[in-house]
């Protein structure tokens, strides 16, 4: 997971104060239509399929908007938006009040730090210890992001230079080889703040996201110059709608008694399908009928 907040670093940018309307109109308010939406859809979806009551469906939908650790079934995976949106708005202000990049990251770490220092925090809602949208996880979810933001060009040199892809992907495979032997532990898991290490677990917190997705970036460099290279892009630039909708998508395989083949294409191809088909309705067809 932190990947994702890496790479949601690389498109931030500062925004003047007067300015942070205009952001948060175009960047954020955008996210929570589709979050909302998308929520209510999916809880509707699941109650009619699985013939739940009007109790069931209510509580649901009151999930959707405490999230956090409350949700479950198809918006298990809604944490992730929620920390994501809440990031990004921290770390652009960040970067936008504060010009030192020293002490951006300084701020990123102390961050990290402090989020090493409790196991779960919050208040009970629905049987769940939580805080609502899991606020606490941006403790952490801060640093990795301001990662991606300073960190940008520095990769994107980087995954050009062979002999540091070679030490890279040396070390990580001499981590996992340090795992596999038991010479340390380590298990992260955001959304439950579950952290387990042997080792200083703000040490391990500041290397090994950063290490292994560091070689998700190379692989990513190798897979562009391939033919299947447009695939992935396009993929890529539906991964949003994929972690909303691939829940219900898995759930109807499931039912239906689709094998787990079937089950991972149709996770991964519909929800793009619908995409796209979207947003060919949205930028062309208007165009067709004025002319």
């Amino acid at each position: 997971m932190p990947l994702f907040f890496i790479v949601g670093g690389f498109f931030l940018q500062p925004v003047s104060l007067i300015g942070f309307e205009k952001y948060f109109r175009k960047r954020i308010f955008p996210q929570l239509k589709i979050y909302f939406l998308s929520g209510i859809a999916l809880v509707f979806a699941y109650a009619f399929i699985h013939k739940k009551p009007l109790a069931f469906t209510l509580d649901h939908l009151f999930r959707v908007l405490i999230g956090g650790r409350t949700l479950n079934l198809y918006t298990s995976t809604f944490w992730f938006i929620e920390v994501y949106l809440i990031t990004s708005v921290v770390v652009t202000l960040i970067i936008s009040v504060i010009k030192s990049k020293l002490f951006q990251l300084t701020i990123g770490i102390v961050g990290l730090y402090l989020s090493t220092w409790y196991t779960i925090v919050g208040v009970s809602i629905e049987g769940f210890k939580t805080l609502p949208w899991d606020l606490d996880i941006t403790l952490m979810t801060i640093f990795y992001m301001l990662c991606g933001y300073l960190g940008f060009q520095f990769i994107q040199r980087s995954v050009k230079n062979g002999w540091l892809e070679v030490g890279m992907i040396g070390l990580a495979v001499g981590v996992l080889a340090g795992h596999y032997f038991n010479l340390f532990n380590f298990r992260l898991s955001m959304k439950s703040h579950e952290i387990i290490s042997s080792l200083p677990k703000v040490i391990l917190l500041l290397t090994i996201p950063l290490l292994f997705s560091f070689v998700v970036f190379i692989a990513a460099s190798w897979t562009a110059k391939i033919p299947l290279g447009n695939f992935f892009g396009i993929i890529g630039r539906h991964t949003l709608i994929i972690m909303y909708a691939h829940k219900f998508i898995l759930d109807i395989c499931k039912i239906s008694g689709l094998n787990w083949m079937p089950q991972l294409v149709l996770a991964v191809m519909v929800p793009v399908l619908i995409s796209m088909m979207y947003q060919y309705l949205r930028d062309y067809l208007p165009v067709t009928w004025t002319t």
